[in-house]
């Protein structure tokens, strides 16, 4: 009748709703049959959102009952290829992404940047739509994908949820990269050890690359975690590097204390024989401390002949330099082109 008197069936209120948002939210499908015969579409779409992604988004479940009883489509997506579905996970909206799902909504569909509902679930850390899209068919590859973000960026609770729902604790991701490493790499030691729970197998090789990563980030919390489950803080890689050594090269000296207490060598060297003093001297004192604490060798010379008390020279840290002599540090020591410590501290050679 309004129709018929000029009234725009697109009119909206101050609020940006739609004449037939506001019939589908007030469950008035009588009024929304009248508004589609008067020429409203439940598929109108601006910008590409159609309405009912609009009630999906507000979680607003009379809306979205009456619109699919009206004929929406539940598979359609907007301009990015974002369906009423992924707008719902992404929001939260547990009770509409249940009712879209019974209804034939496509738990595989991705948008335009290969983003499922699953993956917009995990990254706003909505563990119940996690599990909901989980138990109505979510591929194991969107699952595993979402871990992969997960143990970088998620919370605990969302990779706890992913993996209970099957996804894969040996997950590697494109470049190559573990599961492990990456929640290694960022620290995050609750995801660390639900991939150990969860079956995670990690080679020695890989462990590893953990511990370094962990040590490298000065994630104390996380390096325990890996020892707990057999990471050997004295392995090494091809270039000699082992936790303590990254640790100090970082100034980590909360992970260099752990390592320390967990057996590390305090004398261990790169392949070109520098070893924590070394880099430690001129750097933290208080890392210097304990190496000394656990009996470094003051006098130990890398194969160019430099020694910590040279590194502590070179950059001019008295402290380090008077630390290091009372720990017994060779002040005659020399490097095989003849500059010793003193000679460096005078800026006679070069380093």
């Amino acid at each position: 009748m309004l129709a018929e008197r000029g009234a725009s069936v697109d009119a909206k209120d101050e609020q940006g709703h739609s004449v037939l948002m506001l019939a589908a939210s007030g469950g008035h499908k009588t009024v929304l049959k009248a508004l589609e015969e008067s020429g409203a579409s439940v598929e109108a779409p601006e910008g590409g959102v159609t309405e009912l992604m609009r009630a999906a988004s507000d979680g607003d479940m009379t809306a979205v009952q009456v619109l699919l009883d009206c004929g929406a489509n539940i598979l359609a997506s907007d301009d990015n290829g974002v369906t009423p579905l992924m707008y719902a996970a992404k929001r939260g909206r547990l009770a509409v992404v249940t009712v879209l799902l019974e209804k034939g909504a496509d738990v595989e569909a991705v948008d335009h940047d290969a983003s499922s509902a699953t993956m917009k679930a995990a990254m706003a850390g909505y563990t119940q739509v996690i599990e909901m899209l989980s138990g109505f068919g979510a591929t194991d590859d969107d699952k595993n994908s979402s871990l992969m973000w997960a143990v970088e960026s998620g919370t605990p609770a969302v990779v706890k949820t992913l993996l209970c729902c099957g996804a894969s604790a040996e997950m590697k991701g494109k470049d190559g990269s573990s599961a492990l490493s990456r929640a290694s790499r960022g620290g995050k030691a609750v995801a660390v050890e639900a991939l150990f729970s969860h079956g995670a197998t990690p080679s020695a090789e890989a462990t590893l690359n953990a511990l370094l990563l962990a040590s490298e980030g000065g994630h104390t919390d996380t390096v325990q975690v890996l020892e707990a489950h057999g990471a050997n803080v004295n392995d090494a890689a091809q270039d000699g590097r082992n936790a303590l050594l990254v640790a100090t090269e970082k100034s980590h000296k909360d992970v260099v204390s752990e390592v320390l207490a967990h057996g590390a060598n305090v004398d261990a060297a790169t392949m070109d024989g520098t070893t924590a003093l070394m880099k430690a001297a001129g750097r933290s004192i208080q890392i210097m401390q304990a190496l000394f604490t656990h009996e470094a060798n003051v006098n130990l010379a890398a194969k160019d002949g430099m020694t910590a008390l040279m590194w502590a020279a070179d950059r001019n840290d008295v402290p380090a330099i008077k630390a290091l002599l009372e720990q017994g540090a060779n002040g005659d020591a020399a490097r095989k082109d003849g500059c010793t410590a003193l000679a460096i501290a005078r800026k006679k050679c070069n380093t």
